[in-house]
């Protein structure tokens, strides 16, 4: 997948945390889902986190050869909870309340820790602007905790990152041959 590609998806993804989190703000989502209010924020949240997936993985590219050995495992645990809780929300959207309720929580703990372990291998790495490290790591914890509106946060995060990091000029390095 080209760097644009992946830079619109992110950015797409990062649209949909910020729409989703504005209409957080303007309306409570309800628990079973009753209004196209209370879906919408739902969409929002499950497309924003499985399109900035495409934008987390574009970052990694950029400097995974330079990444110690726990920042390449750091990047699954996110990865893997990211993706967890957008099917998480789609999985509500389609039952209309709360599915698969105990997963919720452990993918927003392997979101959390993988992505600050990560934002600290990204430091290491030296790779990206020195910025980047603590804007991914705190700007991550900052959206989860902060509710309503946290989406916002994070749909910020993602549009600096997919300008910034995803926009430069030069290509995204090939991924690394398994051993």
């Amino acid at each position: 997948m080209s760097s644009k590609m992946l830079q619109l998806l992110a950015r797409v993804g990062a649209v949909a945390f910020v729409a989703c989190g504005v209409t957080e703000l303007a309306h409570h989502q309800a628990d079973p889902l009753k209004t196209a209010a209370d879906y919408g924020i739902e969409a929002g949240f499950a497309a924003g986190l499985l399109l900035t997936l495409a934008g987390f993985y574009g970052v990694h590219l950029r400097q995974e050869r330079d990444l110690p050995a726990f920042g390449v495992w750091a990047f699954r645990v996110a990865f893997a909870g990211q993706g967890l809780l957008g099917i998480v929300g789609l999985a509500t959207i389609f039952h209309g309340q709360g599915a698969l309720g105990p997963l919720f929580p452990v993918g927003v703990l392997a979101w959390a820790a993988g992505t600050v372990v990560y934002a600290v291998a990204t430091s290491r790495a030296g790779v990206l602007g020195r910025w980047v490290a603590p804007v991914l790591g705190i700007g991550t914890l900052a959206g989860i905790a902060v509710n309503p509106g946290g989406a916002i946060v994070i749909g910020a995060l993602w549009l600096v990152l997919s300008s910034a990091v995803l926009g430069e000029g030069r290509a995204l390095r090939p991924a690394l041959e398994a051993a």
